[in-house]
């Protein structure tokens, strides 16, 4: 096997980074020119069409985004008709989310889209590549949320 040119380059993080820089960048390409709307916005759309009434906690958490983009996404998404934003009625400092029927259109529309992007992503892989590769992406995933001492910088490790 030959030696890597950059062997720091060879991390898993990064060709995982670059793998999903450059699906995101065709993907939002065709959810823009498609939908009208960003990647950001369609996932947070997506997310509160499915969580109907969700606060803007836990869609934060959900998004994997700063809670400044997530509020900017929902101001400029409630502007354009796709989500509306009402005050809870416990609490007046929770504000609830529900996408309108707009929103909706968009998000289904998204979905189709989103299906034929990953099945042609996806082409160059056998059915068994593809298991292998959702169970494996599905257990890194679950190990980093376990978290444990190697996932935190030695000078916070309790040995």
């Amino acid at each position: 096997m030959p030696k890597a040119l950059y062997p720091r380059l060879e991390h898993l993080n990064f060709h995982l980074d670059v793998l999903s820089e450059m699906a995101k960048g065709v993907a939002s390409d065709l959810y823009e020119a498609e939908c009208g709307v960003t990647l950001r916005e369609l996932r947070v759309l997506r997310f509160v069409d499915m969580q109907p009434g969700i606060s803007l906690g836990p869609l934060i958490a959900l998004t994997y985004l700063e809670q400044t983009l997530v509020s900017k996404l929902v101001t400029a998404l409630a502007k354009r008709g796709l989500l509306t934003r009402s005050t809870g009625t416990v609490d007046a400092r929770v504000i609830h989310l529900h996408v309108t029927k707009e929103g909706q259109a968009v998000v289904r529309k998204s979905d189709r889209i989103g299906k034929e992007f990953d099945q042609q992503l996806m082409s160059v892989l056998s059915p068994d590549e593809k298991e292998v590769l959702f169970r494996c992406i599905r257990k890194l995933t679950e190990h980093v949320e376990e978290g444990g001492a190697w996932t935190r910088p030695p000078s916070a490790r309790m040995d």
